[in-house]
């Protein structure tokens, strides 16, 4: 097929709704079909198509797998505190490109 169907389903929330330790539990044994929870990867929900988006701070937070994550704004202040705060986890292959945008 040419296309690919998807659904979306995006849902408003308070953070103090949300079972974030479930979830990134979820998302980080996607690669790891015994344990549990677990999301399933063949079927409506993987762990390629959560975010977590804050309005207010304007921060998009993406854990792909259990090896990492990616933090998105469109304001690089607003990431300032948080390059500083885990600098140490900024993979090898990404931390040039990183540093180069808070220098």
């Amino acid at each position: 097929d040419k296309f690919d169907i998807r659904s979306v389903a995006i849902i408003k929330l308070t953070a103090g709704r949300i079972n974030f330790k479930n979830i990134l539990t979820a998302i980080s044994h996607s690669d790891f079909p015994p344990r549990q929870p677990r999301l399933d990867n063949n079927g409506f929900l993987t762990s390629k198509e959560i975010y977590f988006i804050n309005i207010d701070k304007k921060i998009i937070f993406h854990m792909y797998d259990d090896r990492g994550l990616d933090i998105i704004s469109a304001d690089k202040e607003t990431l300032r505190p948080i390059y500083k705060a885990h600098n140490n986890w900024i993979l090898d292959y990404d931390r040039k490109q990183i540093d180069k945008q808070f220098e």
